[in-house]
C-alpha cells in the first residue's frame, strides 16, 4: 500500500502571488513616504529658523546694540544671518554672529521675506514685523509670521499641513 507524503513549504505559484502583493503594496507606499519625508524637511527647517530667530532676540538684549539684525536673503539660493547692522549672508563671514545657508537644509526650493532686515529695538523690546515663507518643490509650504514684539508663529499658507493652522 502506498502511504500519503505531507510536504510542507510554498508552492512556485504561491511565492509568485505573494512577492506581486508585496509589489503593490510597496508601489502603493512610496509617494506617501516620500511626501511625509518632505514635509518633515519642512518642518524642522521652519523651527530651526525660529529657534535661530528667538536666538537673534535674546543676543539683541544681551548685546544692546541700536542696529542688531537677522538679515535674509530669499528665493531658491536662501540664507540668513544675525549681526550688529546689515550683512550679507552670500558672502563668507559676512555675519558676525550667525550665518546659515539654505544649503544646509534639504528640499527647500524657494523661500520668499517680506523684509530683508529684522530688526531688534533692546530699547522697546520690538522687532521689525514681517513674514518668512518656506516652499517645497512638492507644492507644500509654511509661513513664520513675526509680530512687532518679535513673537513668531508658523501657519501655513495653503493649508496642506494640518499640524499648522491656516495663514
Amino acid at each position: 500500500m502506498g502511504t500519503i507524503q505531507r510536504q510542507d513549504g510554498f508552492t512556485l505559484t504561491e511565492l509568485i502571488i505573494a512577492i506581486a502583493v508585496l509589489a503593490i503594496v510597496v508601489a502603493a507606499a512610496t509617494p506617501s513616504f516620500f511626501k511625509m519625508i518632505e514635509k518633515e524637511r519642512l518642518e524642522l527647517t521652519v523651527e530651526t529658523v525660529i529657534a535661530d530667530f528667538n536666538f537673534f532676540r535674546q543676543e539683541g538684549l544681551k548685546r544692546r546694540v541700536p542696529d542688531f539684525a537677522f538679515n535674509v536673503s530669499d528665493g531658491t539660493s536662501w540664507c540668513y544671518g544675525i549681526a550688529v547692522g546689515t550683512c550679507s549672508c552670500t558672502t563668507v563671514n559676512s555675519c558676525t554672529v550667525r550665518q546659515v545657508t539654505g544649503s544646509d537644509f534639504n528640499g527647500i526650493a524657494t523661500v520668499s521675506s517680506s523684509a530683508a532686515k529684522y530688526t531688534y529695538d533692546w530699547v522697546r523690546g520690538t522687532v521689525t514685523a514681517g513674514t518668512i515663507t518656506f516652499n517645497t518643490a512638492g507644492g507644500y509650504d509654511l509661513r513664520i509670521v513675526i509680530n512687532g514684539l518679535g513673537r513668531a508663529s508658523i501657519c501655513s499658507p495653503s493649508d496642506n499641513i494640518p499640524a499648522y493652522q491656516s495663514c
